[in-house]
C-alpha cells in the first residue's frame, strides 16, 4: 500500500508539472495605454508610442519611445510615419521570442537618405537573467545601385547608458557591398532587462538608379534553456522514489 502510495503521488507530480509546461507554451498578448488586455494580433509603432505594450511569452517588449523619421534630397521617398508601421509578436519558438516589424513605407529614390529611429525595453517578466543573445533578420528588400544601400543599426543597453553588447550591434546591407548580410546576431552575459535603440537608415546616391526599399525584419531574444517541466517532474519522482528507497533500507523494510 506504501509503494501504490508513493507512485500516486510521483503520477501526481508528473501530470501537473507536465500541466505547467502546457501552460507554460509561448503566447501574444497586446496592451493598451491602461495595461489592459486588448483582442489585438498586431499594433501600430504609433500605437507603441502612445503606451501600448507587446507580450511574448515571458518577455515585456514596452516603453515604445523617441520615434522620429526624417528624409533629406528630392525624390519619391517620403519620412515614415508611425502609424504606417505595424509590429507582430513572434513566439514560434518559445526559447526566441520577438517582434516583427512590416512597412511599405521604408523606400527611396536616386539621391535621398531616409533615417528612422526609435527606442524600446524588454524585460523578462518575474525577472529571471535568461535573455543571451540578440538577433535580426531583414526579410525582404531591394538595393537600387552599388552606391545604394539599407543599413540597420542599434544599440542594447541596460538602461543607464552601460552597454549590453557592442554599439552597433547590427549593420545589414544587401547586395552592393562585401559587408552586405541579411542577418546577424550577438550574444550577451544574460540579463533580464534590455534597453534597445535602433536606427533604420537607407541611402542612395544622385547617380544611382532604381528604387532602394524593404518591408520587412524580425528581432528576436534568446535565452538560457531551463530544464522542461516535464523533465523536472521525472527528476522530482526519481528523487522521491530515492529517498524513498533509502527510507525502507534504513527501516529494515
Amino acid at each position: 500500500m506504501c509503494v501504490g502510495r508513493r507512485v500516486t503521488i510521483g503520477l501526481a507530480l508528473l501530470l501537473g508539472l507536465s500541466f505547467l509546461a502546457n501552460s507554460a507554451r509561448a503566447s501574444v498578448e497586446i496592451f493598451d495605454a491602461n495595461n489592459a488586455l486588448t483582442n489585438l494580433t498586431s499594433v501600430t509603432m504609433a500605437q507603441l508610442q502612445s503606451g501600448y505594450s507587446i507580450q511574448v511569452d515571458d518577455k515585456l517588449f514596452f516603453n515604445w519611445t523617441g520615434y522620429g523619421s526624417t528624409i533629406s534630397g528630392a525624390g519619391l521617398g517620403a519620412v515614415v510615419d508611425a502609424a504606417s508601421i505595424t509590429v507582430t509578436g513572434l513566439d514560434a519558438d518559445p526559447l526566441n521570442p520577438g517582434v516583427n516589424y512590416q512597412s511599405g513605407a521604408w523606400a527611396i529614390t536616386a539621391g535621398q537618405i531616409q533615417d528612422t529611429k526609435w527606442q524600446y525595453d524588454v524585460a523578462v517578466v518575474g525577472g529571471a537573467n535568461i535573455m543571451e543573445d540578440a538577433s535580426m533578420t531583414l526579410l525582404s528588400g531591394n538595393v537600387g545601385g552599388p552606391t545604394s544601400a539599407i543599413n540597420i543599426t542599434e544599440q542594447l543597453s541596460d538602461g543607464m547608458g552601460n552597454l549590453v553588447a557592442p554599439l552597433s550591434v547590427f549593420e545589414l546591407q544587401l547586395p552592393g557591398s562585401f559587408t552586405s548580410q541579411i542577418f546577424d546576431e550577438k550574444f550577451f552575459t544574460p540579463v533580464n532587462f534590455v534597453q534597445v535603440n535602433k536606427d533604420v537608415a537607407l541611402s542612395m546616391s544622385a547617380n544611382a538608379t532604381g528604387i532602394t526599399s524593404f518591408s520587412d525584419m524580425s528581432q528576436n531574444f534568446s535565452q538560457v534553456a531551463t530544464p522542461e517541466p516535464s523533465s523536472l517532474a521525472i527528476s522530482v519522482v526519481c528523487a522521491l522514489g530515492m529517498i524513498s528507497y533509502g527510507l525502507r533500507r534504513r527501516r529494515g523494510i
